[in-house]
């Protein structure tokens, strides 16, 4: 936690509106409005190290960056319970001036922090299979639309006209862009494959997500191996998911209720049952 603090102080200096988050330095009236930004996803125990590595190439280049004020603040965030699921990951976010600065930044980013622990963040494109950087299109500074709900997020369109900044969906109303990091990759990244023998797909189909947050979600499925086919509860537990202090991440919590849930129904109490 100390050290956090100390690597704020040194790289972090400007308290943002709101003091939850701290800048690099003031935003200045040549900021660019939106454009490419990089996310920068860590966990608790991994999130010193990574500004520690990557805040000096950044402070050099006078690139604006920011991070949570505290670790306190980054474990809310990476909860997705306090400010939304699609905030999970998205410890230190960085913008940059122009889209070839962006492509830049994300490659020495990514060479910078090449396999530290991080959670997947929902909705950004992850630059390359493994990173901790992730990058979308959005809103540098604020900039709303009005309505009956209230103030949204908003982004400018080709033509000017103001659209909603969804962080909920990857390319929602952007089809006028072009992903410059994908042209930038020395062969194009492909989609992770999903086993064709998966038991998500051969045995439980999920129609439904009841909750969702940074540890796993919980899911309401079909279970097919029943004839007829029965409904089920499943639950998911993420890789590095809510790290806390003790190292415990969602996988790990997941298999332990497990082991806990059938450890109790060998010993003849009423849980629910593990399949």
């Amino acid at each position: 936690i100390q050290h956090w603090a100390t690597l704020c102080r040194h790289y972090l200096p400007i308290f943002s509106g709101d003091a939850r988050w701290k800048l690099s330095r003031t935003v200045r009236p040549d900021d660019p409005v939106q454009g490419w930004k990089l996310h920068l996803s860590a966990t608790l125990l991994s999130a010193g190290a990574m500004l520690e590595r990557i805040a000096p190439l950044l402070k050099a280049g006078d690139t604006l960056f920011k991070a949570p004020a505290s670790l306190e603040e980054l474990s809310r965030i990476n909860s997705g319970l306090v400010y939304g699921y699609s905030q999970v990951g998205k410890v230190i976010t960085v913008y940059p001036q122009n889209d070839g600065e962006a492509v830049q930044l994300a490659h020495r980013l990514n060479e910078l922090t090449v396999g530290m622990a991080a959670p997947a963040i929902p909705f950004d494109r992850q630059f390359q299979p493994g990173s901790c950087v992730y990058y979308r299109y959005g809103a540098f500074k604020e900039l709303d639309i009005q309505s009956y709900d209230g103030a949204i997020p908003a982004i400018r369109n080709q033509e000017g006209n103001l659209i909603p900044d969804c962080r909920e969906s990857w390319d929602s109303g952007l089809t006028w862009l072009s992903d410059p990091f994908i042209a930038s990759q020395k062969e194009p990244s492909k989609p992770e494959q999903t086993p064709s023998d998966s038991p998500l797909i051969t045995t439980f189909r999920v129609f439904r997500a009841l909750s969702q947050r940074g540890r796993g979600g919980v899911y309401q499925a079909v279970d097919f191996r029943f004839q007829p086919p029965q409904l089920c509860i499943l639950k998911e537990g993420r890789r590095n998911g809510e790290t806390g202090l003790d190292g415990l991440d969602g996988a790990r919590r997941i298999q332990r209720e497990a082991q806990a849930l059938s450890d109790l129904q060998y010993c003849g109490i009423e849980v629910p049952e593990v399949y």
